[in-house]
């Protein structure tokens, strides 16, 4: 879903400058840019630029699109039960949105990844090895299946018989 920029400067409430200020002290550390911004749907969340060198941003380039992209950093919180609790900004105040953008547990633009791009990779590989681990384990299953079906067919025994059962009754 993408924010148009004339719904992000619409006014709709308003951010103190000095929050403001210190979402963008922390974009320019990595040679990025930042705004702060509410949606009532929402909540706050911050709007960071794309590097220019950034795959996304060719669309935008070409004049294909009217705004530039952007990484979206949501200030939610997870809940227990799957949803997420909105956070005010406000009350967060300068350091608890300095400590919320710098947190290595979330998604791009948080400091786990030096952007989407890092992140996606990470995601792509993570799914090849499941889908790795995914076929050694039908393999093995389907192998087994097929061996119980020999078993079967054959009229050989499925569990294994001793072979010493007589003599140890004696």
């Amino acid at each position: 879903m993408t924010i148009s920029t004339a719904l992000l400067n619409a006014g709709m409430i308003h951010i103190p400058w000095e929050l403001q200020d210190e979402v963008e002290l922390w974009a320019r550390k990595s040679g990025r840019h930042a705004k702060l911004h509410f949606i009532p749907v929402g909540g706050f969340f911050v709007r960071v630029t794309l590097r220019t060198n950034d795959p996304r941003m060719r669309a935008y380039q070409e004049g294909l699109v009217p705004d530039p992209p952007g990484e979206d950093t949501w200030f939610h919180e997870p809940l227990p039960d799957g949803e997420f609790k909105c956070l005010d900004i406000r009350e967060l105040g300068v350091s608890g949105i300095k400590e919320f953008l710098e947190k290595g547990d979330t998604w791009s633009g948080r400091g786990e990844f030096d952007s989407i791009v890092e992140q996606q990779k990470k995601v792509t590989d993570a799914n090849a090895e499941q889908r790795g681990k995914l076929k050694a384990f039908e393999k093995e299953e389907s192998r087994k299946e097929q061996s119980s079906k020999r078993k079967w067919r054959m009229g050989e025994a499925f569990v294994g018989v001793l072979k010493n059962i007589g003599k140890a009754g004696r």
